[in-house]
């Protein structure tokens, strides 16, 4: 599994990380979609119990926590490390590296804007070098049109 340790590692990582959870039936503690129950239950004569459902969920938590923590860089991991809930590392990891891309993005299509054939440069050298700024906002998927790339 590739280790998230930059922006250009996010989208692969997210990609590879979400493919496991699905394979575990996981995905709810990455979307949200299934929340958390209650940690106590009725039972009879007004007293309640401890809710078996409740100390299950949060240990899978804890193993997905885990398993982000096991594919994330010492750096990136600095930032999470005090998240007690999985579905928040992985909402903040979303929200960092989404944001990044998007700065990512801005910077290249500024530097394809800015490109122009130098006096030195071939015309090989120069396509390819538009082709390598295409290449890398399609890896961050900000994809160029073809009227664009034109």
């Amino acid at each position: 599994m590739t280790v998230l340790a930059a922006v250009g590692d996010f989208l692969s990582w997210r990609t590879q990380f979400t493919g496991f959870m699905i394979m575990h039936q996981l995905q709810s503690m990455l979307d949200g979609s299934l929340p958390l129950p209650p940690s106590l239950v009725p039972s009879s004569y007004g007293m309640t119990n401890p809710n078996s459902g409740y100390g299950y969920r949060l240990r899978v938590g804890q193993l997905v926590r885990a398993w982000l923590f096991a594919t994330i860089s010492k750096e990136t991991l600095s930032e999470v490390c005090d998240i007690s809930h999985s579905l928040h590392v992985w909402q903040h990891l979303e929200s960092r590296f989404n944001m990044a891309s998007l700065a990512c993005a801005l910077d290249l299509k500024r530097m394809l804007t800015n490109l122009s054939l130098g006096l030195n440069q071939t015309v090989d050298s120069y396509l390819r070098s538009i082709k390598t700024i295409a290449d890398s906002l399609v890896t961050i998927q900000s994809p160029l049109f073809d009227l664009e790339l034109i």
